[in-house]
């Protein structure tokens, strides 16, 4: 197990490529056609939205874990519209990928380790959509790879996570709730099975002059632990800052019996195109 960079020496990597990357132009700043198409949804400018796919993001994240370990992540996520004239039932066309790919660097019992996590796929569809637009049903479900470079950057398993995600539109609102369940189903046995679910309330609202806020949870209940359940509270904000790129940031607590992780801080780099299908009802 190699010698991992240490943390402050990291954390300033991670603040030092972020800043270059927001000030560099967005790659996606040509398909906007005009401010009003820019922000003709409520969503258009933030990463939440499970019908809408972002052009790209970065995520830098710090996570203070039990018993004094320490992670620092950068995930890499890109999304794609794909088969955008297949329609399934009586919903929206299209299926919505999604791919993350983070790097890790993580400190506990005295041992370091800094290089590649476990990636992150996932598809989703649109089957049911009201005649009004303002309530769908989501299905999908995501993959975990096992592509961690070390056992402090991954969990050594391929899991599979089956979701459904009611979700409903409002005035410059939006809520949903994901209901996702991770179950191992192969990978280093040596390393322990992984079987949980989350329930995740999420709910969007738009304020004034590009800004937005983001309150969240997840409750995860532990099947291999005895149904342990924690729960992760979070409040983010959020801004656009030219067409094309916006940002936010998220501090996380966790609590509950025993939780895995304490707190967190997450921040984000957004760059957002117009959607390539048209999201389950677009808000007035």
């Amino acid at each position: 197990m190699g010698s991992a960079p240490s943390s402050g020496g990291l954390s300033r990597a991670i603040v030092a490529l972020a800043f270059a990357l927001v000030s560099a132009p967005s790659p996606v700043a040509a398909q906007i056609q005009s401010p009003s198409q820019a922000s003709e949804d409520d969503t258009a400018q933030s990463d939440v939205d499970p019908t809408r796919p972002v052009f790209f993001s970065i995520r830098p994240e710090f996570y203070t874990l039990a018993h004094g370990a320490e992670q620092r992540v950068l995930v890499f996520r890109t999304d794609a519209a794909v088969l955008k004239t297949q329609r399934f039932f009586s919903g929206l066309p299209g299926v919505i990928l999604r791919f993350e790919a983070p790097v890790v660097g993580s400190d506990a019992n005295g041992q370091h380790a800094f290089g590649v996590g476990d990636a992150y796929g996932q598809f989703l569809v649109i089957p049911y959509v009201n005649a009004t637009k303002t309530f769908a049903w989501l299905f999908g479900t995501g993959v975990v790879l096992p592509t961690g470079t070390d056992m402090l950057t991954g969990g050594g398993k391929w899991v599979v996570a089956p979701m459904g995600i009611p979700l409903w539109r409002f005035a410059n609102s939006l809520f949903y709730i994901k209901v996702q369940n991770f179950t191992s189903v192969a990978g280093d046995a040596a390393r322990p099975d992984l079987n949980y679910l989350l329930v995740s309330p999420l709910f969007f609202r738009k304020m004034a002059a590009g800004w937005w806020v983001v309150a969240d949870s997840d409750i995860k209940t532990i099947w291999t632990d005895d149904g342990r359940t924690n729960v992760r509270t979070g409040f983010l904000l959020g801004h656009g800052l030219v067409p094309g790129v916006s940002i936010w940031v998220k501090p996380e607590i966790w609590w509950g019996p025993n939780p895995d992780i304490r707190r967190a801080v997450r921040f984000g780099i957004v760059w957002y195109t117009r959607r390539a299908a048209p999201p389950a009802g677009a808000t007035p």
